[in-house]
């Protein structure tokens, strides 16, 4: 594929590799330094505040375990880059749900194709879309428009397809790879910045079984103010992905962590969101033509008690937190009308021990709670339909707490829902690929909150559900056009308003001193003093190939009573010019491919 590329574009791109380059060796030099100190740590076996870190001024030359890791490392960069033909990875492994590709494959489902994947149920494995793909091929269906999303998908699943057509069977691959995007950030007031996000990846592969890691080394993680790892003279990193999958027929289980999306929300999704770390759970799933069941059971970090709440509670002063949830997919109407079924039960235990009921995969969790235990439960309820060809309507439906009888100060509660509603419609006028979109996200006050702060839907610091969190109302249209030579173009406009409630807060219920039922209680939606922000932006980028990809974003945005202040406006503006390359490398067990 690169034999297409110009020289003045292969020039162009050899700049971008060597600024990307002296950039990457410096993190990756600091990487294997805090490698090397974190395995002296675990031989000490000493407190943590006890460890002895390396001297500061130690140098690569001065350790023979750092410098023969950067060689490999610098050995395995040179062998990718002088061989620099694309390769693709085995039908089982997931698609991360911030890959490229999903942007094309719901344009090609507005566009009435891909009818047959369950499209709110992510990721979705290689070999799904592969099929997919191979399917419209063997058919030779082609929507007007739809060529260029065409081109790039079947040129990144192409051993996929190839497989699928010749009907390959037996071959065990192995796999290695790196991704490497670099930006450069201007905001308002602050001086330009670089970021990378850097991945490290490596995988094998069987007919039904796929094993993957990959390390993910990420500079934009510095100023997450939610990040609870390690900050050391600026590397932050950790495990992105780290699971074994296992498929026959229709039936696949999955241990380890990988992305989990459930919801049609292009902004977010209220039950399960992407905006987290991945969890690390063990899943199991089983598809019919028309229907799919989800199940997983995921261990949560861990909830200190402060010496308040050690007091009021039996529990020692670290709690552990577990989430456990279950998805029926149905996939109606030939594709046109999809419907998915949702309840998730977060729960805490101060023993790393939990009974068989909340691991039940048949079990009704609102039952569970009501018998015999504790929890933060929640329904969803989430739809797709393509009334008409190049349109759709998706709407999802999250229920936390929902108050039926009014007898008791209790019932005076605020219902705390999550509503999202959208549509999108394709090629007005015959202008394609052009699609236009528009979505109302709406989170009431102490949704995702409860009175155990150690039940908050809270992962890491971030909100497991939608981004952020509760107490708000969004409305945000796009429209966006992408050329047959591979550049995009996006306009989008939003409108936010924001109360002062939070999932980080403590939970309040103010509802309680009201002195009778009959008075009643009611709150301002927003509540407190709203922050009302006004957002524009565009987008640029360009994909000549689906191992490379350029992009420059802009966003502009005002706010008034800025931070719950009255009066207080702020403004902000900010631009980022980026690359992302993606190379990838495997061998069939016995030669490469």
């Amino acid at each position: 594929m690169t034999k297409n590329l110009n020289l003045p574009f292969l020039s162009y791109l050899n700049k971008i590799l060597r600024f990307a380059q002296n950039d990457t060796l410096g993190f990756l030099d600091r990487f294997l330094k805090h490698m090397e100190e974190a395995v002296r740590a675990e031989k000490l076996e000493r407190p943590k505040w006890k460890q002895k870190r390396p001297p500061v001024n130690s140098r690569l030359k001065s350790s023979p375990l750092i410098a023969t890791g950067l060689f490999l490392m610098l050995g395995f960069g040179i062998w990718l880059l002088s061989d620099a033909e694309p390769v693709y990875a085995g039908l089982q492994e997931t698609l991360p749900t911030h890959h490229w590709a999903y942007s094309y494959i719901d344009e090609l489902r507005l566009r009435g194709h891909f009818g047959d994947l369950f499209a709110s149920n992510r990721p979705f494995t290689r070999g799904e879309v592969a099929e997919q793909l191979h399917r419209l091929k063997e058919q030779g269906e082609e929507t007007p428009g739809c060529a260029v999303f065409l081109d790039r998908l079947n040129a990144e699943f192409e051993d996929e397809i190839r497989q699928l057509s010749e009907n390959e069977e037996g071959a065990s691959q192995i796999q290695m790879g790196a991704t490497l995007a670099q930006d450069g950030v201007a905001r308002r007031d602050e001086d330009l910045k670089a970021y990378g996000i850097y991945r490290l990846e490596g995988g094998y592969f069987t007919d039904h079984v796929a094993a993957v890691d990959v390390a993910k080394l990420d500079r934009y993680l510095k100023e997450d103010p939610t990040y609870q790892g390690e900050n050391w003279r600026g590397l932050t990193a950790y495990m992105e992905q780290a699971y074994l999958r296992v498929r026959f027929e229709n039936f696949q289980a999955t241990f380890g962590r990988d992305f989990l999306r459930w919801g049609p929300g292009r902004t977010g999704a209220l039950l399960l969101s992407d905006d987290h770390k991945p969890l690390d759970f063990f899943s199991f799933s089983y598809r019919l033509r028309w229907a799919k069941f989800t199940y997983f059971f995921s261990i949560l970090d861990d909830y200190k008690l402060n010496a308040q709440e050690h007091f009021e509670t039996p529990w020692t002063r670290l709690v552990n937190r577990f989430l456990t949830a279950q998805r029926l997919d149905f996939n109606l109407w030939g594709g046109k009308l999809h419907i998915g079924l949702s309840e998730a039960i977060l729960f805490a235990d101060s023993e790393r021990t939990f009974g068989l009921s909340y691991f039940n995969p048949l079990t009704n969790y609102f039952e569970l709670v009501e018998n015999e235990g504790d929890g933060n439960i929640f329904a969803n309820v989430d739809v797709r339909v393509l009334p008409f060809p190049n349109s759709e309507l998706y709407g999802e439906l999250l229920i936390d707490d929902y108050q039926v009888d009014r007898e008791a100060p209790g019932d005076l509660e605020p219902n705390e829902i999550g509503l999202i509603l959208g549509a999108e419609l394709a090629d007005i006028l015959g202008w394609a690929p052009t699609t236009l979109g528009i979505e109302y996200v709406r989170i009431t006050n102490r949704t995702y909150n409860t009175l155990a702060p150690w039940e908050k839907f809270l992962y890491r610091g971030k909100c497991i559900g939608y981004p952020l969190g509760n107490d708000f109302d969004r409305w945000e249209g796009t429209i966006r056009h992408t050329f047959p030579s591979g550049f995009g173009a996006a306009l989008k406009v939003g409108y936010l308003r924001k109360g002062e409630g939070a999932v980080e807060k403590a939970f309040d219920t103010p509802w309680m001193l009201v002195s009778s039922v009959e008075e009643g209680y009611s709150e301002p939606f927003p509540t407190g003093m709203v922050a009302k922000t006004w957002t524009t932006g565009g987008n640029l980028s360009f994909q000549p190939t689906r191992a490379f990809r350029g992009m420059f974003d802009a966003e502009w945005g005002w706010t008034q009573n800025a931070d719950h202040v009255r009066g207080k406006r702020a403004y902000s503006w900010s631009c980022t010019l980026g690359v992302w390359w993606n190379l990838r490398k495997i061998w069939g067990v016995g030669g490469e491919r």
